[in-house]
């Protein structure tokens, strides 16, 4: 069995304002892993929370505690009943349900477990992974953008043209029937089609991200680099950074949350693992 060790990390959300972010990590001696709870598009709140943060904190409590399936689709499910209870005791809007992706390194099972897009690294090979709903929808506001330029201080005219069809992709969630759909914890069944394994054999780095990362990259300053060239290339997110949505330096730092592991793999029992303890589900700074 295969044992790791942590070499660097990184959460950092997207506001200025010290404002706690939706995404979080996860570190423990059976499992490392990145969460990226869904940004809220509909204003809703339980108990000052958005609805991504619920469920990214659900997921990361679940996966803190001991893996006795020995079996990714049952911890998948796992993962969602515990998510539809969280949920069950809140009036959740009916115009979105409340999601989260994870990608999780168990060295146990010898694999990445991913759900969602969440970037994935493996001896520096990267494994892409593909949401067609936000690929089209960043192109239409991409679209937009170039048609109906935004006059200063008018906010971001594409995402709000795109916003009709943001506010019913959860009618996409967890539909394998379609080409559209895509794969996420909201507290209902996920289909296998969503659930990716990604074998570590005789793997000795592994990267994790969520996608306020352009991609992954081999160390923290790379990534990091990488996304501060990027935003200084593409400020409105319609070329190298496209997406659903933009960046206001004004008020925030980036144009997403973002959070990072990298691990060492290292092969035999006993090695001594440096994510020794309990889980730290650690928070945006």
């Amino acid at each position: 069995m295969a044992e790791f060790e942590l070499v660097e990390q990184a959460l950092r959300a997207k506001s200025r304002d010290g404002g706690e972010g939706e995404d979080r990590l996860v570190i423990q001696d059976h499992c490392a892993a990145v969460i990226d709870g869904a940004t809220d598009k509909t204003g809703w709140r339980d108990d000052g929370r958005t609805g991504g943060q619920i469920v990214a904190d659900t997921v990361a409590a679940e996966l803190a505690r001991p893996l006795a399936e020995h079996d990714p689709h049952a911890l998948v499910m796992r993962l969602s009943d515990a998510v539809a209870a969280r949920l069950g005791a809140c009036a959740i809007p009916p115009q979105g349900r409340p999601n989260a992706v994870f990608a999780a390194c168990i060295p146990a099972w010898g694999c990445v477990v991913r759900v969602g897009d969440p970037g994935v690294m493996i001896d520096g090979s990267q494994r892409p992974a593909v949401k067609r709903v936000d690929d089209l929808l960043a192109e239409a506001r991409a679209l937009y953008r170039h048609l109906c330029p935004a006059l200063p201080g008018a906010g971001d005219p594409g995402r709000a043209a795109i916003m009709p069809w943001l506010s019913r992709q959860h009618l996409l969630q967890n539909d394998a029937s379609t080409p559209w759909g895509f794969g996420c914890i909201d507290g209902n069944p996920v289909p296998a089609r969503f659930i990716e394994l990604f074998p570590l054999s005789d793997a000795r780095e592994v990267v994790l991200c969520s996608d306020g990362y352009p991609a992954p990259r081999p160390s923290l300053a790379e990534s990091e680099a990488l996304l501060e060239r990027l935003l200084a290339e593409d400020p409105d997110c319609v070329a190298a950074l496209r997406g659903t949505k933009g960046w206001d330096p004004r008020t925030a730092r980036s144009h997403d949350d973002r959070s990072y592991l990298r691990l060492r793999l290292r092969a035999g029992p006993g090695a001594g693992s440096a994510l020794a303890g309990a889980a730290v589900m650690a928070r945006s700074k």
